[in-house]
Protein backbone atom coordinates (compact mmCIF):
# COMPACT_ATOMS: atom_id res chain seq x y z
CA UNK A 1 0.00 0.00 0.00
CA UNK A 2 1.51 3.49 -1.20
CA UNK A 3 2.27 5.85 1.92
CA UNK A 4 0.34 9.01 1.62
CA UNK A 5 2.48 12.35 1.75
CA UNK A 6 1.41 14.64 4.45
CA UNK A 7 4.35 16.92 3.80
CA UNK A 8 1.93 19.63 3.30
CA UNK A 9 -0.88 18.23 5.48
CA UNK A 10 -3.02 20.64 7.58
CA UNK A 11 -3.26 20.27 10.90
CA UNK A 12 -6.31 18.21 10.96
CA UNK A 13 -7.60 19.72 14.37
CA UNK A 14 -6.98 22.51 16.88
CA UNK A 15 -5.03 20.13 19.74
CA UNK A 16 -2.50 19.39 16.99
CA UNK A 17 -0.82 22.69 17.52
CA UNK A 18 0.52 21.86 20.98
CA UNK A 19 2.30 18.96 18.97
CA UNK A 20 6.27 19.83 18.64
CA UNK A 21 8.71 18.52 16.58
CA UNK A 22 12.04 18.75 16.66
CA UNK A 23 13.84 17.36 13.26
CA UNK A 24 16.98 16.32 13.71
CA UNK A 25 19.77 14.84 10.92
CA UNK A 26 19.82 17.74 8.28
CA UNK A 27 23.32 18.02 8.96
CA UNK A 28 24.35 14.39 8.30
CA UNK A 29 22.52 14.79 5.20
CA UNK A 30 24.29 17.79 4.26
CA UNK A 31 27.68 16.12 4.86
CA UNK A 32 26.82 13.42 3.01
CA UNK A 33 25.75 15.85 -0.24
CA UNK A 34 29.31 17.23 0.44
CA UNK A 35 30.90 14.26 0.13
CA UNK A 36 29.58 13.29 -3.29
CA UNK A 37 30.05 16.50 -4.66
CA UNK A 38 34.13 16.48 -3.77
CA UNK A 39 34.37 12.73 -5.58
CA UNK A 40 32.42 14.34 -8.18
CA UNK A 41 35.30 17.23 -7.97
CA UNK A 42 38.01 14.52 -8.32
CA UNK A 43 36.37 13.32 -11.65
CA UNK A 44 35.61 16.42 -13.16
CA UNK A 45 39.42 17.46 -12.52
CA UNK A 46 40.12 14.47 -14.13
CA UNK A 47 37.94 15.14 -17.17
CA UNK A 48 39.01 18.61 -17.55
CA UNK A 49 41.86 19.67 -15.15
CA UNK A 50 42.23 22.77 -14.00
CA UNK A 51 38.26 23.44 -14.61
CA UNK A 52 36.14 20.48 -14.66
CA UNK A 53 35.90 20.35 -10.68
CA UNK A 54 35.12 23.67 -10.06
CA UNK A 55 31.36 23.86 -9.51
CA UNK A 56 31.60 20.71 -7.30
CA UNK A 57 34.07 22.07 -5.24
CA UNK A 58 32.44 25.07 -4.58
CA UNK A 59 28.79 22.68 -3.72
CA UNK A 60 31.06 20.69 -1.08
CA UNK A 61 32.47 23.81 0.87
CA UNK A 62 28.82 25.56 0.79
CA UNK A 63 27.15 22.03 1.73
CA UNK A 64 29.72 21.02 4.22
CA UNK A 65 29.77 24.18 6.29
CA UNK A 66 25.53 24.02 5.99
CA UNK A 67 26.19 20.49 7.75
CA UNK A 68 28.21 22.41 10.30
CA UNK A 69 25.61 25.35 10.67
CA UNK A 70 22.88 22.63 11.09
CA UNK A 71 24.58 20.11 13.77
CA UNK A 72 25.23 23.23 15.41
CA UNK A 73 21.41 24.70 15.77
CA UNK A 74 20.69 21.13 16.61
CA UNK A 75 22.74 21.83 19.51
CA UNK A 76 21.55 24.38 20.57
CA UNK A 77 17.61 23.39 20.68
CA UNK A 78 18.34 20.52 22.41
CA UNK A 79 20.20 22.04 24.88
CA UNK A 80 17.59 24.62 26.20
CA UNK A 81 15.09 22.33 25.80
CA UNK A 82 17.11 19.94 28.34
CA UNK A 83 17.97 23.59 30.43
CA UNK A 84 21.79 22.59 29.71
CA UNK A 85 21.80 26.39 28.57
CA UNK A 86 19.43 29.04 29.08
CA UNK A 87 17.55 31.01 26.87
CA UNK A 88 19.18 34.36 27.23
CA UNK A 89 22.14 32.49 25.89
CA UNK A 90 20.21 30.36 22.87
CA UNK A 91 18.94 33.98 21.74
CA UNK A 92 23.26 35.35 22.38
CA UNK A 93 23.98 32.13 19.97
CA UNK A 94 21.32 32.87 17.52
CA UNK A 95 21.41 36.91 17.33
CA UNK A 96 25.55 36.56 16.24
CA UNK A 97 26.07 36.51 12.52
CA UNK A 98 29.53 34.84 12.46
CA UNK A 99 28.81 31.50 12.42
CA UNK A 100 32.26 30.20 13.49
CA UNK A 101 31.56 32.68 16.45
CA UNK A 102 28.33 31.02 17.09
CA UNK A 103 30.19 27.74 17.99
CA UNK A 104 32.97 29.62 20.04
CA UNK A 105 29.88 30.91 22.21
CA UNK A 106 28.83 27.85 22.73
CA UNK A 107 31.92 25.88 23.82
CA UNK A 108 32.66 29.08 26.36
CA UNK A 109 29.46 27.95 27.77
CA UNK A 110 29.55 24.37 27.89
CA UNK A 111 33.15 23.87 27.79
CA UNK A 112 35.01 27.06 29.18
CA UNK A 113 38.42 24.69 29.46
CA UNK A 114 38.93 24.02 26.01
CA UNK A 115 41.61 26.29 24.11
CA UNK A 116 39.62 27.85 21.51
CA UNK A 117 42.54 30.05 20.23
CA UNK A 118 45.25 26.65 19.77
CA UNK A 119 42.66 24.72 18.27
CA UNK A 120 43.80 23.92 15.24
CA UNK A 121 40.31 22.10 14.60
CA UNK A 122 38.48 25.35 15.38
CA UNK A 123 40.94 27.23 13.23
CA UNK A 124 39.59 25.23 10.31
CA UNK A 125 36.43 25.57 11.01
CA UNK A 126 36.74 29.40 10.85
CA UNK A 127 38.95 29.48 7.76
CA UNK A 128 35.74 27.31 6.26
CA UNK A 129 33.18 29.84 7.26
CA UNK A 130 35.14 32.55 5.60
CA UNK A 131 35.59 30.76 2.58
CA UNK A 132 32.37 29.92 2.17
CA UNK A 133 31.25 33.25 2.48
CA UNK A 134 33.96 34.47 0.07
CA UNK A 135 32.19 32.02 -2.38
CA UNK A 136 28.77 32.63 -1.50
CA UNK A 137 28.73 36.76 -1.27
CA UNK A 138 31.43 37.09 -3.65
CA UNK A 139 32.03 40.78 -4.82
CA UNK A 140 33.80 40.38 -8.23
CA UNK A 141 36.44 43.32 -8.68
CA UNK A 142 39.88 43.61 -10.57
CA UNK A 143 42.20 42.36 -8.40
CA UNK A 144 46.32 42.32 -8.58
CA UNK A 145 47.48 38.85 -9.72
CA UNK A 146 48.29 36.64 -6.51
CA UNK A 147 45.58 38.43 -3.80
CA UNK A 148 43.41 36.93 -1.45
CA UNK A 149 40.13 38.80 -0.28
CA UNK A 150 41.39 39.98 3.34
CA UNK A 151 39.16 37.76 4.99
CA UNK A 152 40.58 34.55 3.13
CA UNK A 153 44.38 35.69 3.31
CA UNK A 154 45.38 34.83 6.69
CA UNK A 155 44.07 31.15 6.21
CA UNK A 156 46.50 31.03 3.19
CA UNK A 157 49.39 32.61 5.15
CA UNK A 158 49.03 30.03 7.69
CA UNK A 159 48.67 27.34 5.95
CA UNK A 160 45.02 26.41 6.68
CA UNK A 161 43.74 26.30 3.59
CA UNK A 162 45.58 23.81 1.15
CA UNK A 163 46.49 26.22 -1.52
CA UNK A 164 49.36 27.90 -3.05
CA UNK A 165 49.38 31.74 -2.56
CA UNK A 166 51.16 31.91 -6.59
CA UNK A 167 50.69 28.94 -8.66
CA UNK A 168 50.05 30.23 -12.23
CA UNK A 169 45.64 31.32 -11.49
CA UNK A 170 45.25 35.13 -11.69
CA UNK A 171 42.50 35.18 -9.58
CA UNK A 172 41.74 33.35 -6.05
CA UNK A 173 39.11 31.94 -6.82
CA UNK A 174 41.30 29.30 -9.57
CA UNK A 175 42.96 28.17 -6.20
CA UNK A 176 40.28 27.41 -4.17
CA UNK A 177 37.59 25.52 -6.51
CA UNK A 178 40.20 22.41 -6.34
CA UNK A 179 39.31 19.11 -5.26
CA UNK A 180 41.69 19.66 -2.37
CA UNK A 181 39.77 22.11 -0.88
CA UNK A 182 36.86 20.12 -1.56
CA UNK A 183 38.18 17.37 0.45
CA UNK A 184 39.16 19.85 2.89
CA UNK A 185 36.09 21.04 3.81
CA UNK A 186 34.66 18.10 4.50
CA UNK A 187 37.20 16.51 6.83
CA UNK A 188 37.16 20.22 8.81
CA UNK A 189 33.95 19.82 9.34
CA UNK A 190 34.24 16.05 10.40
CA UNK A 191 37.02 16.87 12.79
CA UNK A 192 34.91 19.53 14.23
CA UNK A 193 32.39 17.95 15.12
CA UNK A 194 34.04 14.74 16.87
CA UNK A 195 35.75 17.70 19.06
CA UNK A 196 32.48 19.46 19.82
CA UNK A 197 31.01 15.96 20.42
CA UNK A 198 33.71 15.12 23.07
CA UNK A 199 33.07 18.62 25.13
CA UNK A 200 29.59 19.13 25.29
CA UNK A 201 27.59 16.72 27.56
CA UNK A 202 25.74 13.69 26.23
CA UNK A 203 22.44 14.27 25.48
CA UNK A 204 22.36 10.80 23.32
CA UNK A 205 20.64 9.08 26.99
CA UNK A 206 17.42 10.49 25.70
CA UNK A 207 17.14 8.42 22.62
CA UNK A 208 18.42 11.16 20.53
CA UNK A 209 21.79 11.04 19.18
CA UNK A 210 22.65 13.88 17.25
CA UNK A 211 25.22 12.42 14.76
CA UNK A 212 23.09 9.94 13.75
CA UNK A 213 19.83 12.09 14.04
CA UNK A 214 16.17 11.30 13.41
CA UNK A 215 12.57 12.99 13.47
CA UNK A 216 11.23 13.27 17.42
CA UNK A 217 7.83 14.33 18.33
CA UNK A 218 7.03 14.86 21.49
Amino acid sequence: MKTPDRRNRALSHPDDADIKIFVVGLGREFLAEARLAAERAKAGENAAPGFGGRGATATAVLMAEAACEAVLSEYVAAFEDRRVITESITSEIRDERDHARQWALLVRQLAPQYGLGSSSEYRALNCLVHLRNALAHRNASHKTVGTWPAELDPCVRMGILPVLRYSGHLEWTGQVLTPPVAEWACESVERWLETAKALFPDISVSGMDLKGGFNAAE
